[in-house]
């Protein structure tokens, strides 16, 4: 049944009470001193007014909300007769109210979101980034080393600051700070603050016009490193490990890096329920290449955590002095590794030298190259990985067998005592 259009006109405020007390629902009341004035009564009893007027263009009906009335709002007849008459205005003017609001509706909400924008801090949007396009698209491993870099480069140098107002010579200015100590370290830095910056523009976050600052800054250029430690050099890196030069846990994974060939950063993190002394292997759950493997042990590697297994009250291999159930840092590894470096006599190494080292030596051993990939973890051809999925764990631990005993070799001789009395009179 079609609704019945019920009109009813009224001059005053007493008038209009008079009809909200005579509950006229669904009705629609006119004001007769007003043309385009209307109060809308609903069943629940709330009125609301509204302006009717013909567009000044096109001559079609339009309809404006003015406000609203019940309990709860407080908009009075002559509040909405005030509102209507500024709108009446703008139509005798050539404006149509509908499109001036709706403008200035729009201002509102550019003015708002530019306002915004200036306030977006660099940490505001390190955060962004971080949970809304790092995570579930990087490792666990990759996402940290962002949350690390931030808070130890990104937030105390920019951390409050509008993301805005960060110049590209105040970036770049950090970037050779933590050049200067870690080169690869400043090409990361700069690298995931443009990708956060990128994010933030795509995002909206900040202005599309506005210009990156990390652009145009040059990274640190590196080569490929070929760095291999000769077997000098090896006895004193082996030397300087047992002579403490190092710190207990750093001196363990570089000893167990040797042994196994593995990342550093894959060895921290190990716990003790990843060693099978029984068959002699760990088991890395997560590694650089996102699946897990078996990692063969020699004699000598499978020994040495025996006794490390008989002084450990933590369920990692290398906790942290002040916290048992925290594995060390990777990067505590690295700035370790960098303050001890005027103490030895070696040239500029890393422990990812330790791999590189290994491998070329293995290359004496056998002409297999599948071998010699796998004992490196390194990912397989896709072929191999459909057809193939041996493990040849026994055959890595025949050639990491073979480099353990070399390495015994290198190091149990008569230089071994005379090196250990240099580097403890440093």
């Amino acid at each position: 049944m079609p609704k019945k259009d019920v009109s009813k006109s009224f001059g005053t405020p007493k008038q209009l009470r008079d009809c909200l007390a005579l509950d006229f629902r669904n009705t629609a009341l006119t004001h007769e001193s007003f043309p385009g004035f209307r109060v809308e009564i609903s069943k629940q009893g709330t009125a609301t007014f509204t302006y009717r007027y013909s567009q000044p263009l096109t001559k079609k009906l339009k309809q404006i909300k003015i406000g609203a009335a019940n309990g709860l709002v407080a908009m009075t007849l002559n509040d909405a007769t005030e509102k209507y008459l500024e709108y009446v205005k703008l139509r005798d003017s050539g404006i149509c109210p509908v499109e001036f609001r709706k403008a200035q509706e729009s201002m509102a909400k550019a003015e708002a979101a530019r306002e915004a924008k200036e306030k977006f801090s660099v940490k505001q949007m390190m955060e962004f980034y971080i949970e809304k396009r790092l995570d579930g698209r990087r490792t666990m491993r990759g996402v940290q080393t962002v949350v690390n870099l931030n808070k130890q480069h990104i937030l105390p140098a920019f951390g409050r600051r509008s993301a805005l107002n960060v110049t590209s010579d105040e970036i770049e200015d950090r970037f050779d700070a933590i050049s200067a100590k870690t080169p690869y370290m400043g090409n990361i830095f700069v690298k995931e603050l443009r990708y956060a910056y990128e994010f933030a523009i795509r995002k909206g976050k900040l202005p599309n016009t506005f210009r990156n600052p990390t652009t145009g800054i040059d990274l640190n250029k590196g080569s490929r490193r070929s760095r291999i430690l000769n077997d000098a050099e090896l006895k004193t890196l082996n030397v300087a490990i047992h002579s403490e030069v190092f710190t207990e846990n750093v001196g363990n994974v570089l000893k167990l890096a040797m042994w196994t060939l593995c990342r550093t950063g894959e060895l921290v993190n190990l716990m003790w329920n990843q060693v099978n002394f029984e068959d002699g292997y760990i088991h890395l759950y997560k590694t650089k290449n996102g699946g897990d493997r078996i990692v063969a042990l020699s004699s000598q590697a499978l020994q040495f955590l025996r006794e490390l297994k008989m002084k450990s009250t933590s369920h990692l291999l290398f906790p942290t002095r002040l916290n048992p159930n925290k594995p060390i840092n990777q990067q505590a590894l690295v700035q370790n590794l960098y303050d001890v470096r005027h103490l030895l006599p070696l040239d500029h190494w890393t422990g990812h030298d330790l791999r590189r080292t290994g491998r070329t030596r293995v290359s004496g051993y056998t002409d297999i190259q599948k071998y010699k990939e796998l004992l490196l973890g390194h990912k397989q051809p896709d072929l191999d990985l459909t057809y193939d999925l041996y493990a040849y764990t026994e055959e890595q631990r025949e050639l990491l067998q073979l480099l353990a005993d070399e390495y015994d070799g290198i190091f149990n001789n008569d230089n071994v005592k005379v090196l250990e009395k240099q580097l403890t009179t440093v």
